[in-house]
């Protein structure tokens, strides 16, 4: 995706900038609204947009929001873990750190995580649900290993890494729910 220009207004801006300007918006209303059109027209709202405008971004619906989402959590990710602070790290680590700093940054939006869970558990979401568990890591991989010289890990430490990093991500990043511990 195409990252907003700052210096370009939010009415100028592109659908695919617009829908990268929106993205890290709109969990914190889906957190109270769901993935839902309402949730996106607040998101808008915060950003200056008309509403039948940022709809227009994401004709995909809730899907194209979560995966939106999930693409500004990345691209968070490498700028915050640029090239030469990864390679600082042991071999061992640099894994373990992506995926440490990217629950972090998805731990303010828990609620926001759980309905995106919710919507990617549904059997006709089960495709997309492993696609976006896969990207996450493979750019965690790939971020990880830029500096190696064999560039492409093999193929079965990639298909042990994608649930795993999954996994981490959804029993990490959500604590118990506290109406339930009572």
């Amino acid at each position: 995706m195409i990252a907003p220009n700052e210096m370009t207004s939010p009415l100028d801006m592109t659908l695919d900038e617009l829908r990268a300007a929106l993205a890290p918006l709109i969990p914190g209303n889906a957190a109270f609204d769901g993935w839902s059109d309402q949730a996106l027209a607040m998101a808008a709202a915060e950003l200056g947009v008309p509403a039948e405008r940022a709809r227009l971004a994401f004709p995909g619906g809730a899907l194209e929001m979560i995966d939106a989402w999930f693409d500004a959590i990345d691209r968070a990710m490498a700028s915050a873990w640029p090239l030469e602070r990864v390679e600082q790290l042991k071999i061992r680590e640099r894994i373990r750190t992506l995926i440490l700093d990217r629950i972090a940054m998805i731990n303010p939006h828990k609620e926001a995580l759980r309905r995106a869970f919710a919507i990617l558990a549904l059997p006709q979401n089960a495709m997309a649900g492993a696609r976006l568990a896969w990207r996450a890591a493979a750019r965690m991989w790939r971020r990880r290993s830029e500096s190696c010289i064999d560039r492409a890990p093999p193929l079965s430490r990639c298909r042990r890494s994608a649930p795993i990093s999954l996994a981490s991500l959804k029993n990490s990043s959500v604590d118990a729910h506290p109406a339930r511990d009572s």
